[in-house]
């Protein structure tokens, strides 16, 4: 049973109470059926573990560079190719309330060029080696950002996972920063 405390939203306080960064708006699993409060940046960033992200509490000095490779984004509601780098696995909660926007973005520390880190991004309900996603984005090239925005229209609140991953077969990885923002769409 998680612990935390979840915040009540009403129509009129969505945005200002989604960034304030001191709530804590879901569980982070430990792996054992148990659940503890959740906190940012918890989690050993996998599948079993994964890291959790609090809206508006950017994670800095996130890396790929030591991560396994395990989930790929193949299915084309992900990206459609597949991602042999390792990976990092967050987890965010985004609340029933009305409809809110989830805005993820994933800043390479490195500069733009050639042989810059090149992350990729991608959101989905499950997180197994090939999911199923409700986003993905790779637009942009080695040093570029990626962002994407999911719509949570369902009246439910929802637990998703966020993998953020390297073009095809980045194998070495790289350093980012991870923001994650809710707001009223």
């Amino acid at each position: 049973m998680c612990h935390s405390t979840k915040p009540h939203y009403g129509a009129k306080s969505l945005l200002l109470a989604t960034l304030a960064a001191s709530s804590a708006i879901g569980c982070h699993g430990q792996g054992d059926g148990q659940s503890a409060p959740s906190q940012t940046g918890l989690g050993a960033g996998t599948c079993a573990d994964p890291i959790f992200l609090q809206p508006s509490a950017p994670l800095t000095g996130q890396s790929t560079a030591d991560a396994t490779n395990v989930v790929s984004g193949d299915d084309p509601t992900c990206l459609g190719y597949a991602t042999h780098g390792g990976e990092r696995v967050y987890k965010v909660m985004v609340p029933a309330t009305g409809s809110t926007k989830l805005h993820l973005e994933v800043t390479p520390d490195q500069s733009p060029s050639a042989e810059a880190f090149d992350p990729v991004i991608y959101l989905s309900e499950m997180c197994s080696a090939n999911p199923v996603c409700v986003a993905g984005q790779d637009t942009h090239g080695g040093g570029g950002g990626e962002s994407l925005d999911f719509v949570n229209t369902s009246g439910e609140e929802k637990s998703l996972y966020v993998v953020v991953d390297g073009y095809d077969f980045q194998l070495n990885g790289g350093a980012y920063t991870l923001m994650a923002t809710l707001a009223a769409p």
